[in-house]
């Protein structure tokens, strides 16, 4: 065990947390910074409707990182308490089947996209107007598909045994690298929404022989061996059931976007691409400003899980008590900006004013109720990190497929096109709602160390 890993379960709790914190969202956002670039770039360097074809794919990324979270957060989760139970063999043979596994799964789901690529667009609802763009843009990504996901299991793997600075130096790369070869690509060699998607797979590529790097370095508490490179089918099964909330949210989101595209393809008549192409511009400041908050469940679910598994109750309660408090305070800041002066961030896209303007229109709505969502994410994190698989399925799921997805289906009929914008805030309350309710029985256990 090393000392910094030691620290989890011994260093004082607020400082812990912030010291944790901070690095992996400076990361988070410096990492996320690329999906802003990129789509700055897409929108001034190709166009208003590149924009739409590149974001109406974008359930199809999701869905692909819903499979890594199976796999990367499941077994996160296994590892961290592992190590807090200082029980490393166990943590390393978890993280070695996650690895394995991840390696060949990952190669047999990029063979099934690729092959049913153009059913999966026209099921998308993409448009004549967009369909080049999207086909252009996803190709490239379907290809890296296995080093996406082996990545992203490798970043978890370094998140679990509490490896922040290595975690942040792989994002940081790999931020700094898309955003360059996006210059480059867009700009430089006007390869237009091709080249974006080249960007990121050079940084996708570079980042996991980064993370990669650092067990061959033996700068880990986990030291992988060659030799135990197999899958542990019961080992397996845990990671699958405790990854499953995670890719449920993933695949949530995917289907989501899927879903508003197609009732805007539906109920938005000739305006139906610009209005793509607008929710494409807000939800990439959506992914662009929960990354803090990300940051701050990553950081929760890793001393959480920790503590727990080394029966230090009294640590857990209060990591429970700051990761609400914090994540909050942050979801309430982000809410206040985009409802009262989206622009500040949507004026950094387009100049076009018809763009500019159905996208302020939309995220006035969409951020109405986002001050919930912190709460919602850390009672999620909560369950996974101390191995209760089905509420965390429950809490993780409910905002999307309880009250999203039906939301979107009914009231455009009702409502129009602004039925779409007020799904969003309705589910924000009626998920945090939900996981507050599930969550008190379990808090309450915490008060009393009855676990």
């Amino acid at each position: 065990m090393t000392n910094q890993t030691d620290k989890l379960g011994t260093a004082p709790i607020g400082k812990l947390f912030f010291t944790m914190s901070l690095p992996i969202i400076m990361a988070m956002l410096v990492n996320g910074l690329y999906s802003i670039v990129d789509a700055i770039f897409i929108a001034r360097g190709v166009g208003s409707l590149a924009i739409g074809g590149v974001s109406i794919v974008f359930p199809v990324q999701m869905l692909i990182f819903a499979f890594a979270a199976i796999i990367g957060s499941g077994s996160a989760s296994i590892v961290s308490r592992k190590l807090g139970a200082r029980k490393n063999d166990d943590a390393r043979h978890t993280a070695q089947t996650a690895l394995t596994f991840s390696i060949l799964f990952s190669i047999v789901l990029a063979g099934i996209v690729l092959l049913a690529m153009e059913p999966i667009l026209r099921l998308l609802g993409v448009t004549d107007a967009l369909w080049d763009y999207s086909v252009d843009y996803l190709k490239p990504l379907l290809f890296a598909t296995p080093v996406a996901i082996v990545g992203t299991v490798f970043n978890d793997m370094l998140r679990a045994e509490g490896k922040m600075q290595f975690m942040m130096m792989v994002m940081l790369l790999g931020s700094l690298l898309n955003v360059t070869f996006d210059a480059i690509f867009i700009f430089g060699l006007d390869m237009g929404v091709t080249g974006a998607a080249l960007a990121t797979v050079i940084a996708q590529i570079s980042s996991m022989l980064l993370a990669f790097s650092f067990y061959v370095r033996g700068k880990t508490t986990l030291h992988l061996s060659i030799k135990d490179w197999r899958i542990d089918t019961k080992v397996l099964a845990g990671i699958i059931a405790l990854g499953l909330p995670f890719f449920i949210s993933h695949a949530g989101a995917s289907f989501m976007i899927a879903t508003a595209n197609n009732a805007l393809s539906n109920v938005g008549g000739d305006a139906a691409d610009i209005y793509i192409s607008a929710y494409g511009l807000v939800g990439r400041v959506i992914m662009f400003v929960i990354l803090p908050l990300i940051g701050i469940m990553i950081s929760f679910q890793t001393l959480a899980g920790y503590n727990y598994g080394a029966q230090n109750f009294d640590r857990v309660r209060s990591i429970v008590n700051i990761g609400i408090g914090s994540s909050t305070l942050l979801c309430v800041l982000i809410s206040t900006l985009m409802v009262f002066r989206p622009e500040l961030m949507l004026g950094l896209f387009t100049d076009d004013p018809v763009l500019l303007a159905k996208a302020i229109e939309i995220a006035k709505v969409i951020f109405m109720l986002f001050s919930f969502a912190g709460i919602t994410f850390i009672i999620t994190g909560y369950f996974q990190a101390t191995g209760h698989a089905r509420m965390a399925l429950i809490a993780s799921s409910a905002r999307v497929y309880i009250f999203l997805i039906p939301l979107l289906i009914l009231l455009p009929r009702q409502l129009g096109i602004d039925g779409i914008w007020y799904a969003f805030p309705i589910a924000d309350g009626s998920a945090c709602l939900l996981a507050v309710v599930l969550f008190i029985r379990y808090y309450r256990r915490l008060l009393t160390h009855n676990q």
